[in-house]
């Protein structure tokens, strides 16, 4: 039996076979150029998977690219939905995802760069990966892609037009249902200095001073110090990166700088748990930049479009529990923050750099190093 992979690459085949009769009828040369055509050239009578002749555009040049895609990304939790949804609706696209931590990915793509053999197309960056790779001219930029024409803009374009953000990790705490409500909880962090929740907290390794650093930003970078050690010292909260674990055991019933997203993939899972927010909490921005040696700089122009498009948006929701959040969007996420009404602590490409010096700031003054 033909895979499915192979239908595909037999039907892009096929669709790419048709485009170059085209051309050679016209006297035209048949190769795709892997550069962006502005939605005003692609003013033809939509044809194709869409109903946008400037995305049908971009699929063309795809397949004339080879009909494959290469992401570096922390999991391989897309790879069914890239190759599912994604590569259903853009048949004859391979998408392969190498894994890498988020301190790999930039000391790989700078390997890449400096041994002349570019094959990652794009990267799962935070503000900080991005910046390290901007520094040096390995993304591409607002003066090489249509951002707007993708759907990134505003808020949603990032790194001055480098970072196309395609979802939002919000900091919550978690909790477990079966030992506490909603309404158990202070609404301020320091609340939690309170002797009855002694004993009772875990927080991770990383993300709990980082979600400080949001706070800091905010409400002071002295008293954000002192809250984090006092939690830790005082208030006896378990420093560790199972703190999800810890949380589903009930060994430790609330854990606090988690993120909406893990919670709700733990319900998923079965586990009894669900998040809550105080006073300030912060929501860090992920972006897919492209890189500027990227070998199929087109299909991941077409990823992007489809990522910010609401079936890719309701895709990675359903499969990693993540949106995009802020006022222009309706989804579950943003919908509990609303709710919440708290203080929201919006990363952006201002302020990023200042998030990560208060946060090792915090981490240096409470474990005293």
């Amino acid at each position: 039996m033909i895979s499915r992979f192979m239908q595909r690459k037999f039907v892009g085949l096929i669709a790419l076979l048709a485009i170059a009769l085209v051309a050679a009828g016209c006297g035209a040369d048949a190769t795709a150029t892997p550069t962006a055509t502005s939605p005003a050239q692609a003013t033809a009578t939509p044809t194709g998977p869409t109903d946008d002749a400037y995305i049908n555009d971009l699929y063309q040049k795809a397949l004339a690219e080879g009909g494959e895609l290469n992401i570096m990304m922390d999991s391989s939790i897309y790879d069914d939905l890239f190759n599912g949804a994604f590569a259903d609706l853009f048949p004859g696209i391979q998408v392969n995802i190498e894994v890498a931590s988020t301190p790999e990915r930039p000391t790989k793509v700078i390997a890449q760069y400096q041994g002349n053999n570019v094959t990652t197309d794009m990267v799962n960056s935070s503000a900080g990966v991005a910046a390290s790779l901007i520094d040096r001219g390995y993304l591409l930029g607002a003066d090489e892609v249509d951002w707007t024409a993708l759907g990134y803009e505003g808020d949603y374009l990032q790194g001055n037009g480098h970072n196309p953000i395609f979802y939002d990790f919000v900091y919550a705490h978690t909790y477990n249902t079966d030992e506490f409500s909603a309404s158990d909880f202070p609404t301020d962090l320091s609340g939690f200095l309170d002797p009855k929740w002694k004993g009772k907290l875990a927080v991770d390794n990383f993300l709990y001073f980082f979600g400080m650093g949001f706070v800091g930003m905010s409400e002071g970078e002295e008293g954000a110090k002192l809250l984090t050690k006092q939690l830790l010292d005082d208030a006896e909260a378990t420093l560790s990166s199972s703190y999800r674990d810890l949380v589903n055991a009930k060994e430790k019933p609330v854990a606090l700088f988690s993120s909406v997203d893990r919670t709700l993939v733990e319900q998923r899972k079965g586990n009894n748990v669900d998040y809550f927010f105080t006073g300030t909490h912060g929501v860090a921005r992920i972006s897919l930049p492209i890189l500027t040696d990227a070998p199929h700089p087109n299909t991941a122009q077409l990823m992007l479009w489809w990522l910010a498009s609401p079936e890719g948006q309701q895709g990675i929701f359903d499969t990693a529990a993540v949106a995009r959040t802020g006022p222009s969007q309706n989804n579950p996420v943003q919908t509990a923050i609303d709710a919440s009404g708290t203080n929201v602590v919006y990363e952006s490409s201002e302020n990023f750099q200042e998030r990560a010096r208060i946060a090792n700031a915090v981490r240096s003054f409470a474990l005293g190093q």
